[in-house]
């Protein structure tokens, strides 16, 4: 698994990122959909696996995805992912969210210059919208 679970917005990534992680991430949708996936073997999902509900969580993340990646233009079929919204969102401070966007903002740094520009002066990071602010 290459990609991260970002927990700041989508808005955020640039092209190259949201679209590896929608890839890899419709790619274990499908898996979850014919029975041959389970969080319980991954660590790397242990956020969504300790959600009451992890295979929505997951699928409420990828719906997050491609709605961003619709805006932008990308030609990807809505025919296979769901419109889910999660009704428990999973926790996130807004300290992890600032370290996530730091490190984020360093690898965009090389990747996508412009990118980095247009979200470097951020002041309020966003979470996923699958995420909640906790204190």
């Amino acid at each position: 698994m290459a990609t991260k679970i970002w927990k700041i917005h989508p808005k955020y990534l640039d092209d190259e990122e949201i679209h590896s992680l929608f890839i890899e991430f419709y790619a274990i949708k499908e898996k979850m959909d014919r029975g041959i996936f389970d969080f319980d073997y991954d660590d790397f999902f242990l956020i969504f696996r300790n959600n009451n509900n992890p295979d929505l969580a997951f699928k409420a993340y990828l719906y997050q995805i491609y709605l961003e990646i619709s805006k932008r233009g990308f030609d990807v079929s809505e025919e296979n992912v769901e419109s889910v919204s999660i009704v428990e969102k999973i926790p996130v401070t807004y300290k992890e969210l600032k370290k996530e966007f730091q490190e984020y903002l360093e690898n965009v740094k090389n990747r996508d210059i412009a990118k980095y520009i247009s979200i470097n002066n951020e002041v309020e990071i966003l979470p996923n919208p699958i995420f909640n602010l906790a204190n």
